[in-house]
Formats: structure tokens, sequence, C-alpha cells
């Protein structure tokens, strides 16, 4: 079966404070360059809200959240 869906899915991966976002931008950057019609997101806080949530995630100072607090904070992000 065919897939309906062209293209391809870049994903970059990695730890909190490795350059993720700072390589994201060279890719786009560069792949517009070449002409290439892209699109970029980020989990979580690709939203009002998700940013939000993400700021609350990533804050250091919230070191008595738990696991499930954690997950359901990511999905709310979605």
């Amino acid at each position: 079966m065919k897939s309906k869906f062209s293209g391809k899915f870049i994903v970059l991966d990695g730890p909190d404070g490795c350059g993720k976002t700072t390589q994201v931008k060279l890719l786009a950057d560069w792949l517009k360059e070449q002409g290439v019609e892209i699109e970029t997101f980020r989990d979580p806080g690709d939203t009002d809200i998700g940013e939000k949530i993400r700021r609350i995630l990533l804050n250091p100072d919230h070191t008595a959240m738990n696991t499930r607090t954690e997950l359901l904070l990511y999905m709310a992000a979605r």
C-alpha cells in the first residue's frame, strides 16, 4: 500500500543543553536555502499552552514533581 504522505521526517534527539535547537535552526535555514518546504516542531512547546507547560517541566525548582505528573504534563502539551 502506498502512503499518501511524501517527504522526509527528521528527528533530532539528545539531552537538554546539547544544541538541538541550534542544529534545528541551522538545518532549517539550509533546507530553505535549497528550496525545500519545511515545518519544524518541538515537544513540548509547539502551542501557547505547550510553551507554558514546557517552562514548568524544565524549571529546576520543581524537584518534587513525580514522574506521573511529568508524564501527564507532556501529554497535556500535545
